[in-house]
């Protein structure tokens, strides 16, 4: 018998040597670290690399952890997460949605996640019994603060200044569990169903209100660029008339300023014939002359003004009687030319 327990023996503490050696070794990965406790107290924290740790006197401190969690079908059960490896790296925290109050007593229900990450290991387990729980209610906790301070129109429309403040609070409150909050972001506000679609209905209410005010401002602009463009038209039309119209006097003035010079022309040249006959008989043509071109210019002015200027008075009544006693004189003296005085207007007229 004494030789079998020895053969024994000899088989099992081999084996039990093996064992203690085996949990002795302490392999921790990258993203995560352990906590090392001698008799119940903490003794120090394993980095990420291989380790070893005193049997039966040191051993990894657990944890167990516990958060609500929402699953496919909507319903809550308790997640409950228990180790000895505690990581390190940033860590998703979707909670469930919860219910608030606003200050204008409207019941919302918010969604949202919470980016976090333990950057102290001894502080999120000692300093705390439960990380996630605490967690939890803390961020349920700041989003009811929050929203029971603000009226739904701003809750709604503030969303951002709600992520905000409620991560300040958050992150002032686990100030001490060696947690580093990241980010916040609310997924999803949803309002009562009645409380929907009264606001939905002052928002198709105050849209219609605002296009039909826009509809009524492009009316008035209209009608101001219309009453403009007939003002240009009727400006552009009256310009082209005046200009029309000065064109057409312009014209009919030159026409008659023709006129009159073909006249006055006319009358000189027949004023030159006759005192070229005159000279012929004998009289002086320079009176004759004279006269013509005063008669000329009186034409000429009466075409153009509609007025005569010179008149007979101013022509000279006395020279016209010594033009004819002249050419009666020189009628006697070429054997009676001209048989009286009258013949010499007739031959003046022709």
């Amino acid at each position: 018998m004494s030789v079998f327990f020895f053969t024994v023996g000899l088989c099992i503490i081999p084996v039990i040597c093996v064992i203690i050696l085996l949990k002795s070794i302490v392999i921790v990965s990258t993203g995560e670290v352990i906590l090392i406790e001698s008799f119940g107290k903490y003794s120090r924290m394993l980095d990420p690399g291989i380790h070893f740790i005193k049997p039966f006197v040191e051993s990894c401190r657990y944890y167990r952890w516990s958060c609500r969690q929402e699953d496919n079908n909507g319903r809550i059960y308790n997640d409950i997460t228990s180790s000895y490896r505690i990581s390190t790296q940033p860590t998703m925290f979707d909670f469930v949605p919860i219910q608030v109050r606003t200050v204008d007593h409207v019941n919302v229900m918010v969604n949202g996640v919470l980016w976090f990450q333990i950057n102290d290991a001894y502080q999120a387990v000692y300093h705390v019994k439960d990380c996630m729980q605490a967690l939890e209610q803390v961020v349920l906790t700041r989003l009811r603060e929050r929203a029971s301070n603000m009226k739904l129109d701003e809750l709604m429309q503030s969303k951002g200044l709600l992520q905000m403040g409620t991560m300040n609070d958050i992150t002032e409150a686990v100030n001490d569990w060696g947690i580093m909050i990241s980010a916040l972001e609310i997924q999803s506000l949803v309002p009562p169903k009645a409380t929907m679609a009264a606001t939905q209905a002052s928002i198709n209410a105050r849209h219609k209100a605002e296009a039909r005010l826009v509809e009524e401002r492009a009316q008035r602009e209209v009608a101001l660029l219309q009453a403009q463009t007939e003002r240009e038209l009727a400006t552009i039309y009256s310009n082209s008339e005046a200009e029309k119209l000065n064109k057409q006097a312009e014209t009919e003035a030159k026409a008659i300023v023709q006129k009159a010079n073909a006249v006055s022309q006319k009358l000189l040249l027949e004023a030159e014939t006759v005192s070229r006959m005159v000279e012929a008989l004998g009289g002086d043509s320079r009176t004759y002359v004279e006269l013509q071109k005063a008669k000329a210019l009186q034409e000429l002015a009466s075409k153009v003004t509609g007025t005569t200027f010179i008149s007979d008075k101013v022509l000279g009544l006395q020279s016209l009687g010594s033009l004819f006693t002249s050419l009666l004189n020189n009628n006697n003296n070429n054997n009676g030319l001209y048989a009286n005085a009258t013949d010499v207007p007739e031959i003046l007229e022709s």
